[in-house]
């Protein structure tokens, strides 16, 4: 957080509404205040729970109908809203990047502006939630929770500079060591020097889409 607030890039942090405690909560209000548009405060699940028997590790995944989905996501979202009041800006984004059609009709059934996932092949079918989607996760999940190699960070991410599109960057401060958050250090101050390219939160993004 120090790294991007001294940035003075925004931020969006993904709060596991289980795990909030009344200390971190007032910790996050004071730093959304002192760092006015520079930090946006999210939803990350409810309990940051596998749910799933066998496969790979979801919280809203396919064992999991819509009324249950729905329950979990309302109660995460109650609790949030209980704690950070307005600094609570209702975009979900679902542990392990995972996520069904049931989980995209109770984000619309509770109002939620915005999904924020890894970018898949098409877009969620949606008239009122807007998706936007993580394109750059700079840790090596496969490979022991590492950062990526240097080089095949920095190509992805001058294609995706190239295409036009919206980044969406994904970091994890609990696997990141002094080099990890180097890079990402490095990366906003080389990144801050180009003009054309605007930083943003989800609401930002959302407010310039909705004019």
């Amino acid at each position: 957080m120090d790294i991007f607030t001294d940035a003075g890039v925004p931020l969006n942090l993904q709060i596991i509404p289980g795990l909030l405690t009344e200390n971190c909560s007032s910790f996050l209000l004071e730093l959304k205040t002192a760092g006015p548009g520079l930090i946006e405060l999210n939803q990350h699940g409810r309990l940051h729970k596998n749910h799933e028997l066998s496969g790979r590790k979801c919280e809203f995944g396919p064992s999991r109908n819509f009324e249950q989905q729905l329950a979990d996501i309302r109660a995460g979202k109650e609790r949030l809203e209980e704690m950070l009041g307005d600094a609570f800006s209702p975009v979900f984004t679902p542990p392990w990047n995972r996520y069904t059609d049931d989980t995209v009709r109770a984000l619309e059934a509770l109002e939620f502006k915005a999904l924020s996932a890894l970018q898949r092949n098409g877009q969620i079918n949606s008239g009122t939630l807007r998706e936007i989607s993580v394109t750059l996760d700079i840790i090596d999940w496969k490979n022991g929770a590492v950062l990526k190699p240097m080089a095949h960070l920095m190509d992805d991410l001058a294609r995706q500079i190239a295409a036009g599109d919206t980044i969406g960057i994904l970091i994890h401060h609990q696997v990141m060591g002094d080099e990890a958050f180097g890079f990402v250090s490095d990366l906003l101050r080389e990144l801050r020097q180009f003009e054309n390219l605007g930083f943003h939160t989800f609401e930002s993004i959302l407010s310039i889409e909705n004019g």
